[in-house]
């Protein structure tokens, strides 16, 4: 039969919202919800344990038991194949720039067709109104926060990267007070460093918000707001094609709404470039 992965992907637009709960959990926990009993699953996506055993049966299987096990023999296999015969027939080079354009482009689409007007107006004066402003992201979002930082260090004062977990460098940390806030990337694997930074934060009285994934409940008490962000991959890489544009957007929100304050830091940036600094200018 088809790995459940794989029929998750090609059917996720056509499941019911209360699915796609469901089926995003599964997909972004797959290792563990393998091994999860039917209460444990339901209970950490949200859902009922009917909603489960009806979900499994769209998939095309008897029931819960059926689809566990066939989300084992999946890992199974998964960890049976070598590393470099994962894809044993390449994709030819014109199809696979469509299918991975196509598939960023998909995921930006969907991000913006469910995000929350309220929610996004509420980050954006959170980032303009914060004293100082704080980026994190660990592991894989690192990157993601290391753009974040790119882009608003050039528009606001006061932006802050913490480059290093900040329980091993408390110095990145150390002057944070309850006026300032907190722009996080947090997807699964979730980074137990961030949520305990983030959970630190928050007892302090900053605000936080949390781009992550569209299945977030596991982590919501650690944010003030939620921006969630799809990102399905095309093969076996995560696409953070979504919230890089939600940066984008952010970014762009704040120089709309501040735009004198925004203009005079790109111009002093710009005399910093005239001083000769840079080569080629």
């Amino acid at each position: 039969m088809e790995k459940i992965f794989d029929i998750i992907s090609k059917n996720y637009d056509s499941y019911t919202k209360g699915q796609q709960i469901i089926a995003g959990y599964i997909m972004e926990n797959y290792d563990e919800s393998a091994f999860m009993t039917l209460e444990q699953l339901a209970s950490s996506a949200g859902v009922s344990t009917t909603s489960v055993i009806r979900f499994s049966r769209e998939l095309g299987y008897d029931g819960y038991t059926s689809m566990q096990k066939a989300l084992r023999l999946d890992l199974r296999n998964k960890a049976a194949i070598p590393a470099d015969s994962i894809n044993n027939s390449p994709i030819p080079d014109d199809s696979l720039l469509h299918q991975v354009i196509f598939n960023d482009i998909n995921n930006i689409e969907q991000t913006f067709k469910y995000m929350d007007p309220h929610s996004i107006a509420e980050a954006s004066d959170i980032i303009a109104s914060a004293r100082e402003l704080y980026i994190l992201g660990l592991r894989r979002s690192y990157s993601l926060s290391v753009y974040a930082f790119s882009r608003l260090s050039q528009v606001r004062r006061g932006v802050r990267l913490i480059g290093t977990p900040g329980l091993n460098y408390p110095e990145e940390i150390s002057s944070i007070e309850s006026g300032d806030a907190c722009l996080a990337f947090l997807f699964p694997r979730y980074s137990h460093t961030t949520i305990s930074l983030l959970d630190f934060m928050r007892n302090l009285g900053m605000k936080t918000i949390v781009v992550t994934s569209m299945n977030h409940i596991a982590i919501d008490r650690y944010a003030d707001i939620i921006l969630p962000c799809e990102t399905r991959c095309f093969l076996e890489k995560t696409s953070y094609a979504a919230p890089m544009s939600l940066v984008n957007y952010l970014t762009a929100l704040y120089i709309n709404n501040n735009h004198d304050s925004s203009h005079e830091m790109l111009e002093k940036a710009e005399s910093i470039y005239a001083t000769g600094s840079f080569v080629g200018l």
